[in-house]
């Protein structure tokens, strides 16, 4: 399921002129991290696996909202672009999770939706 979850979102990528590179040579704790004027985003493979579809919908996320890292400097602003992201992956992977049929609580668990979402 993450597979057709990821597959997903990389021909959404593709449909939306956003180049996805998947680097495993990085640590396991370098996140994932999105370059909106250059409208790629790159993956690490070692990133934590059960996360991966969340964490690419997040950084695409950031792309088709055109948020640039240098708007990032006021904590209230960044913490907006975040919440943001957080919200369209969420919807893109809804759309996916509909797809499949799944219901909510195996979309959640699938799609390693992390835990702030609940907590506004």
């Amino acid at each position: 399921m993450m597979d057709d979850a990821l597959s997903y979102l990389m021909n959404y990528a593709l449909a939306h002129d956003i180049g996805v590179v998947y680097d495993t040579t990085l640590p396991p704790y370098a996140p994932p991290v999105s370059f909106v004027r250059q409208r790629l985003v790159v993956m690490n493979g070692n990133f934590r696996e059960s996360e991966q579809p969340f964490a690419l919908a997040h950084e695409i996320g950031h792309i088709m909202l055109g948020h640039y890292r240098f708007h990032c400097n006021a904590p209230v602003v960044k913490y907006k672009q975040e919440k943001e992201a957080d919200d369209y992956a969420t919807d893109l992977l809804w759309q996916c999770a509909e797809d499949n049929n799944l219901n909510y609580v195996d979309f959640l668990a699938t799609y390693g939706v992390p835990d702030r979402m609940f907590l506004d």
